[in-house]
């Protein structure tokens, strides 16, 4: 069924990536504007939309559930693994670019460190979205998810 959508793994893989990289595209335009005054809150906003988004979009849900948890074969593993870490990476990159600012703003203290922050920022939110997707009933977009993203904030905020 899911190639009924897709032509091939490579079609749904850069679908899913695609999807998944809207909302931080849209804050990285943000981003460059030089009068932004809140590059946290470009984030957090970011992420609940991602969240909203998926929740709209149960196909993608279903997809990112077969992504996270099913694998045919050891070369698939390799290949969504590959995947899954040069996501990661641009994630890294869109994240420090957001504390950096955040830094200039004085949003975080001067000496933040980016890259903890970073890895701290990515690893929450990767936490939050396999937890969503795998225990759906767990966390509610509406509720826990806001709370929890403007919880890490506030950490962040406080130098972590």
């Amino acid at each position: 069924a899911v190639y009924w959508h897709f032509k091939n793994k490579d079609d749904l893989i850069n679908a899913l990536k695609a999807m998944i990289m809207e909302p931080f595209d849209e804050m990285d335009q943000k981003l460059a504007e030089p009068d932004v005054e809140d590059p946290l809150g470009l984030m957090v906003k970011a992420q609940l939309t991602f969240f909203k988004r998926m929740q709209d979009r149960p196909i993608f849900v279903k997809l990112l559930r077969i992504f996270l948890t099913k694998f045919e074969d050891a070369a698939s593993l390799d290949e969504i693994f590959i995947n899954k870490a040069n996501c990661h990476l641009e994630g890294m990159s869109k994240i420090e670019g957001v504390l950096k600012k955040a830094v200039q703003k004085n949003q975080l203290p001067e000496d933040f460190d980016i890259r903890i922050g970073a890895l701290a920022s990515i690893s929450f939110f990767d936490g939050l979205i396999h937890n969503w997707i795998i225990f759906p009933n767990t966390l509610t977009v509406e509720t826990e998810i806001p709370r929890l993203l403007k919880g890490f904030n506030r950490m962040l905020r406080l130098g972590l």
